[in-house]
């Protein structure tokens, strides 16, 4: 599901704990030469059988306990990399069978599937000025009440519990299997597991190129008190966006302006 707008799940995020205690099938992960050997013989370790590959300078690892899965795994990402030749039912069928071997909730497979075909794949989605995936990805699963675990806005943090994107905020399959990772990360070190629940439980603006900032709401949830840019890899992008929403409005549907939505995992 990764392949062209999905994450890889993190490097010591809590896929990994739930790929070590049976909760995921399989993983993938997009490591630099320097993380690769550790992760390697920490997932040896571990018992899982791996493929390696090649994408755009970076090393992608497979991992399952299925030998057969992870080359499974290998071979169907390779045959997306021939992008728009395929055809449009070969490459969602593609996408929904690589949802199945990473364990993801079909419906929302299928969501992501849907939108990348709408979207015209990879080249056009960079030429024209349309809203970013991330943010197009938001936009269709925000609901009034979203549920926290299910924030991978937040991804790259260490603070996501799921490197795919739900079909909706709301998605019982997806809270189904954020429940379940939980647990895994809960047997290992349960105080981590309450930090990362802290954190995925709050409201996040993310604007149309996919720029996004927590933000603090009154009392009402309708009004932008603070904004504040990622703890790391911050850019110039944040810190204006933060300025720019500081006591901004925010419409019934979750929108500030025609540019910025904001999901509110802090309401309770």
């Amino acid at each position: 599901m990764q392949p062209h707008g999905q994450r890889a799940a993190e490097p010591g995020g809590a896929e990994l704990d739930a790929l070590v205690f049976g909760v995921k099938p399989a993983l993938r992960l997009v490591l630099s030469h320097a993380e690769l050997a550790r992760m390697e013989a920490r997932l040896r370790d571990a018992g899982m059988h791996l493929v390696r590959a090649r994408r755009n300078g970076r090393h992608v690892l497979y991992a399952s306990r299925d030998a057969s899965r992870a080359e499974e795994l290998a071979r169907l990402e390779a045959r997306l990399a021939l992008d728009g030749f395929l055809p449009r039912a070969l490459f969602v069928d593609t996408q929904l069978a690589i949802g199945a071997l990473l364990g993801y909730p079909p419906c929302c497979v299928r969501a992501f599937a849907s939108r990348y075909v709408r979207r015209g794949g990879v080249v056009r989605r960079t030429i024209f000025r349309r809203p970013r995936p991330d943010y197009t990805a938001a936009r269709e699963a925000w609901v009034a009440r979203p549920r926290p675990r299910l924030n991978q806005l937040r991804a790259g943090t260490h603070a996501a519990l799921i490197s795919f994107e739900p079909c909706s905020f709301e998605c019982a399959a997806a809270t189904a299997l954020a429940d379940a990772i939980a647990g895994a990360v809960r047997e290992k070190d349960a105080p981590r597991l309450a930090r990362i629940d802290a954190l995925l439980a709050r409201a996040v603006a993310i604007a149309r190129d996919d720029v996004r900032v927590v933000v603090e709401l009154d009392a009402e949830r309708t009004r932008i008190v603070a904004a504040t840019p990622p703890s790391r890899d911050a850019r110039p992008a944040h810190a204006a966006l933060a300025e720019r929403l500081q006591g901004a409005q925010i419409g019934p549907d979750g929108a500030v302006g025609d540019d910025v939505l904001v999901v509110d995992f802090g309401r309770t």
